[in-house]
């Protein structure tokens, strides 16, 4: 591998999807793509993405194959409901939910991936809407203190995406019932997924600056457009941050790894350092954070 100024640093990654079958050789090329560690997503996503995506499977086999293949001092393990299964059965999905929560701890799990169906798609029987500050959801967040878990929570969606809410939400009401359930919840370690699906660097600059208790992983437009004014934000924010390609490995082939260098994980180097970061913050956002986050004190830098 040709390593050049593009290719001379390490990635954590903060947002990755990978599963079981082909375990190997999504390790192989995370290596070679020069990923030392990460935060992968998975676990049983709603019924409308599961012919799309790859997250069928048995979550409590799959955290004993990462055990087995000594992947946890890389890899922190989110797992990932369908919650749709929370409109559709409240009561049952909670208790179902914090057992699972407990069981995969014990294997290894790191933590729980909140998915925007709360707001944007799942509805109870009489069609309000289920959303993430709803008070039958608080025994869930309290087990997720209990066992010291992190969450990473995606809701709603940016610009346009947002068209396909089904639920009948604004943009706006979704992030308002995110944001008092951040506020009350201020002894669990959040993640924003993909820079909080806020559509301007101002909005994600007030997300972080009202809660100190957030992390994010960072959607490519945080590193491109106003340099002055996205370095600006990404220095003052440079301990709370990862990088966030949400690349995903599908678990019918084998991991394309040319394309993961090349139209991935090199192009993200590219954007941190066309930012023109300090080499302090550079190496926060590239890999820093997420070790000290998830595996412990980093060396000086």
């Amino acid at each position: 591998m040709t390593r050049d100024n593009h290719w001379s640093f390490p990635l954590f990654d903060g947002h990755m999807h990978y599963c079981q079958p082909f375990l190997d050789e999504a390790m192989a090329s995370y290596s070679e793509c020069g990923v030392i560690g990460g935060i992968n997503l998975w676990g049983a996503a709603s019924a409308q993405y599961k012919g799309m995506y790859f997250f069928n499977g048995d979550y409590a086999q799959f955290l004993k194959a990462c055990r087995d293949k000594g992947l946890f001092y890389r890899f922190a393990q989110f797992y990932w409901p369908d919650w749709m299964g929370f409109g559709l059965d409240p009561s049952g999905f909670v208790s179902r939910l914090c057992d699972d929560l407990c069981r995969y701890a014990e294997l290894g799990a790191t933590g729980l991936k909140v998915w925007k169906d709360l707001g944007m798609f799942s509805r109870f029987a009489n069609s309000t809407p289920a959303v993430v500050d709803d008070e039958r959801l608080e025994r869930v967040w309290q087990t997720v203190a209990k066992l010291g878990l992190w969450i990473a929570v995606h809701q709603a969606d940016p610009g346009r995406s947002f068209a396909s809410a089904t639920t009948g939400l604004t943009k706006q009401q979704i992030f308002a019932a995110r944001d008092r359930w951040l506020a009350a919840h201020k002894n669990i370690r959040f993640i924003i997924c993909h820079s909080g699906n806020h559509d301007t660097p101002e909005e994600f600059d007030r997300l972080l600056s009202t809660f100190p208790h957030v992390q994010a992983d960072l959607r490519p437009w945080q590193t491109t457009g106003d340099l002055q004014a996205i370095r600006a934000l990404l220095e003052k924010h440079a301990d709370r941050l990862y990088i966030g390609p949400d690349l995903a490995m599908s678990e019918n082939k084998q991991p394309d790894r040319a394309w993961s260098i090349e139209c991935v994980y090199r192009p993200w180097r590219r954007r941190l350092i066309e930012t023109g970061l300090s080499p302090q913050t550079l190496e926060k956002i590239a890999w820093r954070n997420g070790v000290r986050d998830f595996f412990g004190p980093t060396p000086a830098a």
